[in-house]
């Protein structure tokens, strides 16, 4: 599967070059800027997209995630902020993260608060632990917007695999948010996703995993058995 990207230079996704899997778009998403011959006191200003604490860039793959429960999320978010994917998931399957034992005897009374506080809430624990994918629009430092048939809504929490294993047997796991969702068509819908919990080398992987290609990719992650 090809992955297309495009950027404007702000962003360190933006240290993109063009190979075989990998297309550059260079008018896709760059932002309007003045002629060099205009008085800069008349330029136009900058389009929205500019102003992104995280610029983003088009890409194509597939990804799998599952649904959390909110009291989920936030007991097992600083484990994946302190945690590389790596060490915290050798094996790459993705499964229903277990909470610590400190948390365990607080699930009845988060079940019954989240049903009562949170729209949605009853909903994320009928759903927990339910495997679906979907395929990835954009990238970002910050999150990515996805397009899939399953059922999201805002305010709904999610386990995400970067890339899924249809495309490799390896990727990243992050937590994010779900904070807006478009319906495009019949049963069809695009989702922005928040990142709430990722570690800074899974980030830096995510950089990588859109700049390499895929099989020096499977060298730098598994040297042992490349090496076979």
């Amino acid at each position: 599967m090809g992955i297309f990207c495009a950027k404007p230079l702000s962003s360190p996704l933006s240290a993109l070059h063009q190979r075989g899997d990998i297309v550059i778009e260079d008018n896709a998403v760059l932002p309007l800027r003045a002629d060099p011959g205009e008085d800069i006191r008349h330029a136009k200003p900058p389009i929205i997209r500019e102003h992104r604490a995280h610029p983003r860039t088009a890409v194509s793959f597939p990804i799998e995630y599952l649904i959390l429960s909110r009291f989920r999320h936030w007991a097992i978010r600083s484990i994946y902020r302190t945690v590389p994917s790596t060490e915290r998931n050798p094996t790459d399957n993705l499964a229903l993260p277990a909470l610590p034992p400190w948390a365990k005897p607080y699930i009845p009374l988060a079940r019954l608060l989240e049903k009562l506080l949170f729209e949605g809430g009853g909903r994320g624990w009928a759903e927990e632990g339910c495997l679906r994918s979907a395929g990835v629009l954009d990238l970002s430092e910050g999150g990515l917007r996805l397009a899939t048939s399953s059922p999201l809504w805002p305010g709904s929490f999610a386990l995400l695999r970067i890339p899924s294993r249809t495309l490799m047997a390896f990727g990243y796991t992050v937590l994010g948010e779900v904070v807006r969702v478009k319906h495009t068509a019949e049963n069809e819908i695009e989702a922005g996703i928040a990142f709430t919990a990722i570690h800074a080398s899974d980030r830096e992987g995510l950089v990588r995993f859109i700049t390499t290609p895929l099989p020096q990719l499977a060298a730098e992650r598994h040297p042992q058995q490349s090496s076979v």
